[in-house]
């Protein structure tokens, strides 16, 4: 899933003044139109070029690994594509 324009300013504004209410705006769309509902979403923000393995939904890439003694929990960076240029939002998870 690509992220819309008006997501795209909100992170970008988050990015360059660090605006708690531009991070929310971009959390409650992650978490109303992703998969991220339910998981905590740490630092978010721009990059041009996405790690981890590529998604089955367009656009979309994962990096992340297990944690804990048990290995049963997560943490890792998600990232969608950004509709109107090359570049990704990037947002760290934990679950």
């Amino acid at each position: 899933m690509t992220i819309p324009k008006t997501i795209e300013k909100y992170a970008s504004e988050y990015a360059k003044t660090k605006s708690q209410k531009a991070y929310q705006k971009v959390v409650d769309w992650l978490n109303k139109y992703t998969d991220a509902d339910g998981i905590d979403i740490g630092e978010i923000s721009i990059v041009s070029k996405p790690t981890g393995d590529k998604q089955l939904e367009d656009g979309e890439y994962c990096e992340q690994w297990s944690v804990g003694f048990e290995g049963d929990s997560f943490e890792g960076y998600y990232y969608h594509k950004m509709r109107e240029n090359d570049n990704y939002l990037k947002y760290t998870y934990f679950c």
